[in-house]
């Protein structure tokens, strides 16, 4: 449950006013004239109007505070913010807040002697300045404006789309490119999205969406899918991931374990696998009517099969085979059914004869048979 977030300005002006008149006779008994006419009101009546103001100021978060939150959630601020994006395994969201903060920061360009603050005074730049400009690889053009801020502390260079602050700090003037002017609602929004982003590894539902995005940006092959068990009595993790590609999991294993380490609580045991296969073979018998092709009508059956079992976009809900879920006869009886060429289900055949096959854990489709005959005219 969040804080309450208390309202400081809770008082209007009137209200103000009416409790200075109210408390007059506490410390005079002479002053009976509360007109607005009366000097006295009148001195009073501008006292309310700064507490009142002074109080709608302290009550609202100045922008900067804003700002200064969103550095302190990246970690970084000014020439750190490209020190730290040059770095190598960024997570996504903290990249991204990289990003956003590299558009609002001010960059330090170069510094600059302080003679040229003479010239800069008379809205005028110098061939000297210029010259640093052009070696720092910046442009400035002859319908460059300077515009002051503050005599001999602070100025600003306009030159079409591009602007260039020059301010004093000690003896030296600091040349400065502002980030853009972005609203507190976008820094909120921002903010906000990185907080509510996963980054430790908690939940089964942690495990499994950290798992997937860990090959997202480092690697060709990447993980499609993961499957989380959890064992609390041994304070164990179980992720098993599934690639489209099952040559890679070498390859992926210790990459997404790594990844998952680093995000862990402490003494969290954390095991990182391939899925076991389940080899399944099919034998399906069905009639048709007479004027029905065959082979379309067996390709489309294969086709449906097929990805029922999938490891990715198989079962019941489409999300991938459930993991060590056993496999029926009637459920393939149902796929097939669903086509509106099929006229019968003859027969549906598993590798064991059973109806029902136990599954280790997903599903490999070694062989899957289709006979096909029409029906008696």
């Amino acid at each position: 449950m969040p804080l309450p977030i208390p309202k400081l300005f809770n008082k209007s002006y009137q209200n103000f006013v009416d409790e200075m008149i109210a408390s007059i006779p506490k410390y005079s008994e002479v002053w009976t004239n509360y007109n607005p006419s009366d000097p006295g009101i009148t001195i009073l009546e501008l006292l309310c109007w700064i507490a009142e103001t002074m109080l709608y100021r302290i009550d609202r978060i100045p922008e900067n505070t804003y700002l200064n939150f969103l550095r302190l959630i990246a970690g970084a601020s000014g020439t750190e913010v490209d020190a730290l994006l040059n770095e190598k395994d960024l997570d996504k969201e903290y990249k991204e807040i990289l990003y956003f903060l590299k558009r609002v920061e001010e960059k330090k360009l170069f510094i600059t002697e302080l003679k040229h603050s003479k010239v800069l005074n008379q809205r005028e730049i110098s061939r000297e300045l210029r010259e640093e400009f052009v070696q720092e690889g910046l442009l400035v053009t002859d319908y460059a404006t300077v515009f002051v801020k503050n005599p001999g502390t602070k100025w600003v260079i306009e030159d079409g789309d591009r602007k260039y602050w020059i301010v004093k700090e000690q003896e030296e003037l600091f040349v400065l490119q502002k980030g853009e002017e972005i609203s507190v609602e976008e820094i909120k929004k921002m903010v906000l999205k990185f907080m509510k982003s996963r980054y430790r590894a908690i939940t089964e539902e942690d495990f499994r969406i950290l798992a997937i995005q860990s090959t997202e940006e480092t690697t060709n092959i990447q993980v499609k899918r993961a499957i989380v068990q959890s064992y609390p009595e041994e304070g164990k993790i179980e992720v098993m991931i599934v690639a489209q590609d099952s040559e890679h999991y070498q390859e992926l294993i210790p990459i997404v374990k790594q990844y998952l380490e680093d995000r862990k609580l402490i003494g969290t045991w954390l095991e990182v696998k391939a899925p076991v296969y389940t080899t399944v073979n099919i034998n399906i018998q069905i009639t048709c009517a007479f004027h029905i092709n065959k082979k379309e009508l067996e390709s489309q059956i294969k086709k449906r099969i097929q990805e029922y079992l999938d490891p990715l976009v198989g079962g019941p809900d489409g999300t991938g085979w459930p993991y060590r879920r056993a496999l029926t006869i009637y459920e393939l009886s149902q796929i097939v059914e669903k086509n509106k060429d099929v006229i019968n289900v003859n027969q549906v055949i598993l590798d064991n004869g059973q109806i029902e096959m136990p599954i280790q854990g997903l599903i490999t489709l070694k062989n899957l048979e289709i006979h096909v005959r029409e029906e008696l005219r």
